[in-house]
C-alpha cells in the first residue's frame, strides 16, 4: 500500500545495523506517534492506519520494521531492550522529544517497556491487546514454562546462523493484503474470524528468520516492567474474546495503572484485523486528547461491559 506522504528511509543504528522506517513529517517534528508491529510481523500492520489516519494533521506519525524484521534484517542478538534502545536512537536523531506509542500485540509489551525506560520522552501508550504474562494462556503459556530452553534452542540457532547457516530469501508478508483478502473472506462466512491465516508458527517461520521468531516468542513472554506504566496517559484495547491471555487478569494489570483508559472491541484478538475503523477512532479521539491537559484518562475495567 504506497501512502503519499510517507518517506521510507533506512537508519543506521550505533552498531552499524540498518533499520527500516516509515514517516509521515508533520511541521511540528518535535513530537509524534510511533506504531509498532507484533511478533512475527512488520511495518504493514500499519499501513492501512497510516494511509487513513488524520492523526498526520497534528503529529509525525512514524512506523517501523523491528530490528530482525523485513526491510531491517539482523541476525545478531534482539530483545525488548535492544529495540527500546533503536527506538529512542532513532527518535533522537530525528530531533523527536516526545512520542506516543502505538503497539499490537508484542508491540504493546515494547512500548511498556519503552515507557518504562524512556518515561521523559514518552507522552502517552496506546496498548491493542498487550500480552501480560501472569494471564497467558494456551501455546504462550507453555513457551512461558519453557523459556529456558528457548534461550538454549536460540543460542544454538544464532550459532548456526553465525556459520552461515541460515535462508537466504523469506516469503514476503504484506500485511494490509491480507488483512484485505480476510474480510472479503469473513464477509462470505458470515463475519467468522480464520484464525488459521494469523498466528500459525508454519506460515510465521516462512516469513521470518527462525532465530527471530523465537526471539520474539521469548520476548512476548516476558515480565512487563515492575514499574508498569507509571502515571503516563495511557489507552488499552482489550478483544472482547482474546485468544492468547485470560481477559480478566489482564484487566487485573490495566486496572494497576495509574492512568489508563480501557475499551472493549468486539474481536477475538487481531483487532487491527477484524476492527481497523473503530481501532483507528478510538486512537485518534485518545491522541487529540492528549494534547487538551485538563483532560485526565481513567476508567475501571468492570465499567467495561456497560460502556
Amino acid at each position: 500500500m504506497s501512502i503519499a506522504s510517507e518517506s521510507i528511509e533506512s537508519f543506521t543504528a550505533s552498531d552499524g545495523a540498518s533499520l527500516r522506517f516509515g514517516i509521515s513529517r508533520h511541521r511540528d517534528s518535535t513530537s509524534a506517534v510511533v506504531m509498532l508491529h507484533g511478533m512475527a510481523s512488520n511495518m504493514t500492520r500499519w499501513s492501512e492506519f497510516v494511509a487513513n489516519t488524520s492523526l498526520t494533521e497534528q503529529f509525525t506519525v512514524i512506523r517501523l520494521d523491528l530490528r530482525g524484521h523485513a526491510g531491517s534484517v539482523y541476525r545478531g542478538r534482539i530483545d525488548l531492550e535492544r529495540w527500546c534502545h533503536d527506538i529512542a536512537e532513532y527518535l533522537q536523531a530525528q530531533n523527536i522529544s516526545q512520542v506516543v506509542l502505538v503497539g499490537h500485540c508484542l508491540g504493546a509489551n515494547l512500548a511498556t517497556h519503552f515507557c518504562a525506560h524512556y518515561r521523559e520522552m514518552t507522552k502517552g501508550v496506546v496498548l491493542i491487546e498487550p500480552i501480560v504474562r501472569q494471564a497467558l494462556v494456551g501455546v504462550l503459556a507453555r513457551a512461558a514454562k519453557w523459556r529456558p530452553a528457548l534461550a538454549a534452542l536460540i543460542a544454538m540457532v544464532r550459532a548456526l546462523n553465525a556459520l552461515g547457516l541460515y535462508r537466504r530469501t523469506l516469503a514476503p508478508l504484506d500485511l494490509a493484503q491480507l488483512d484485505e483478502q480476510t474480510r472479503q473472506i469473513m464477509a462470505e462466512h458470515h463475519g467468522e474470524f480464520l484464525k488459521e491465516r494469523y498466528g500459525s508458527v508454519r506460515q510465521d517461520l516462512r516469513q521470518v528468520p527462525t532465530a527471530v521468531y523465537l526471539q520474539d516468542l521469548l520476548a512476548v513472554t516476558a515480565q512487563m516492567p515492575e514499574q508498569g506504566l507509571g502515571n503516563t496517559p495511557a489507552l488499552a484495547m482489550l478483544a472482547s474474546q482474546s485468544t492468547f491471555t485470560d481477559r480478566d487478569k489482564t484487566l487485573a494489570w490495566l486496572a494497576e495503572q495509574q492512568n489508563c483508559l480501557i475499551e472493549s472491541v468486539q474481536a477475538i484478538h487481531w483487532i487491527p484485523t477484524e476492527q481497523p475503523q473503530q481501532m483507528r477512532e478510538l486512537i485518534e479521539n485518545w491522541c487529540t486528547g492528549l494534547n487538551q491537559p485538563a483532560r485526565v484518562q481513567e476508567a475501571h475495567p468492570h465499567q467495561l461491559d456497560q460502556q
